[in-house]
């Protein structure tokens, strides 16, 4: 997973059947403290407790925006939000939200999900998503295989990216990218630049 800690973002997205220190933060402004289970990218409900030992409740993932899940003193917080991907008319949503694991948080939120399965049958990789704070929806931006898999033109595949979606969220990005000084083939290089230069 390159240098980023992807490993523990990785474990905590996929992991089930175990309740964790949470808040949820429901999309009318609202919010509950309790215990959570990791959602997976697909569910359509997050399973809820108000106690650690107490009845679980199954909350609908739509009325949910986000979840702030405590895994071994690190707090993750998970996104429920409708991918899309940008058009010339603006950005085109799919029909139902799904969970997205965070990155880093800012002006830009990067979000990613993780596919797992066969090569042969699959894409299987880590898909890294933006997304505007207070949006119902984020941006697909761009992937990572796992294994021995390359993506062909992988830095190449970066400049378009970025030239693509950050002229209004980080112009100096944009500017470097363009002139060469700014080249990577890793998504925490982009992450770092951001970070640096346009908070």
């Amino acid at each position: 997973m390159k240098k980023f800690t992807f490993l523990l973002l990785l474990v905590s997205f996929t992991m089930q059947a175990k309740f964790y220190t949470a808040t949820v933060h429901f999309t009318d402004g609202t919010s509950r403290s309790g215990f959570a289970e990791a959602p997976g990218h697909k569910d359509s409900t997050l399973k809820f407790r108000a106690s650690k030992d107490g009845d679980t409740e199954k909350i609908e993932s739509s009325l949910i925006s986000t979840v702030d899940i405590t895994f071994d003193k690190k707090t993750e917080t998970f996104f429920c939000v409708y991918p899309a991907v940008q058009t010339k008319k603006g950005p085109k949503k799919e029909s139902k939200k799904r969970w997205f694991g965070s990155v880093y948080q800012g002006k830009t939120n990067f979000l990613y999900i993780s596919l797992e399965g066969n090569i042969a049958t699959s894409t299987p990789g880590m898909y890294y998503y933006l997304h505007t704070p207070g949006e119902d929806y984020t941006i697909s931006f761009l992937f990572e295989l796992y294994g021995n898999q390359k993506v062909v033109g992988e830095e190449k595949m970066y400049k378009r990216m970025i030239e693509a979606h950050f002229p209004d969220r980080c112009p100096v990005l944009v500017e470097k990218s363009k002139s060469g000084a700014f080249k990577t083939k890793d998504i925490n290089e982009v992450i770092a630049f951001f970070k640096e230069n346009c908070e």
